[in-house]
């Protein structure tokens, strides 16, 4: 089976190309840029170059991730998969940014916390405990620094963020890749059928409402 893969999320973009089998997996495609600046139209470029690896120029299952990052890349991510599916239909699986990034990372000598800007005074961050994925919360660093103090002194940070790059990996040169995360929803994503993974059903992952919304509440407090 061939997946295509591709994330716009956070600030970077990657496209990907991997073809899975029970016994293996194998990157046959890669572009991972540091920015996902102007990904609106570079995605549809990459994508383009990534199905020029494919037989008749079409995957068999499109992944994607779907948030939590910034509103834009989100949508862009979901509403390209979801026009892509439709398009060749073909099934779509969504993942949780913040696992594909730890999961990424998951055989390093600590285990991988990724701890990423989310404007507003709040932070994205996650983590892996014993290769379980702990969900990506939207929180108040202050807020991260009392509940998981221990998570914060003991696990690899990864992040986007200069307050905590002194105590963690700044991303740049080294970002994540998707392979980790294909390989270990292998099953799902080979048993994967349009009827269950309907281009309908893949939803972002945004974590909480737009600006607007969150003002419109406070107000009514």
């Amino acid at each position: 089976m061939n997946v295509l893969f591709f994330d716009t999320s956070n600030n970077w973009m990657t496209v990907a190309v991997y073809s899975l089998k029970m016994n293996h997996t194998q990157r046959l495609y890669l572009s991972n840029s540091p920015s996902a600046k102007d990904s609106s139209y570079k995605l549809v470029g990459e994508i383009e170059k990534a199905l020029g690896v494919l037989p008749h120029n079409k995957p068999d299952a499109i992944a994607t991730c779907i948030g939590p990052g910034s509103f834009t890349g989100i949508r862009i991510c979901v509403s390209t998969a979801r026009n892509l599916s439709q398009i060749w239909q073909t099934p779509v699986i969504g993942f949780d940014s913040l696992e594909v990034y730890c999961r990424s990372f998951r055989n390093g000598a600590k285990p991988p916390m990724f701890v990423l800007n989310a404007r507003q005074k709040k932070v994205y961050a996650a983590f892996l405990q014993n290769n379980e994925f702990h969900p990506s919360m939207d929180i108040h660093p202050d807020t991260l620094e009392k509940d998981f103090s221990q998570e914060l002194q003991t696990y690899q940070i990864y992040t986007d963020m200069e307050s905590y790059a002194n105590r963690g990996i700044l991303l740049g040169d080294t970002l994540p890749l998707p392979e980790a995360t294909l390989t270990h929803y292998k099953e799902q994503i080979m048993n994967a059928s349009l009827q269950e993974n309907h281009y309908a059903t893949l939803v972002p992952n945004y974590l909480r409402g737009s600006y607007a919304e969150e003002k419109n509440q406070n107000e009514k407090k």
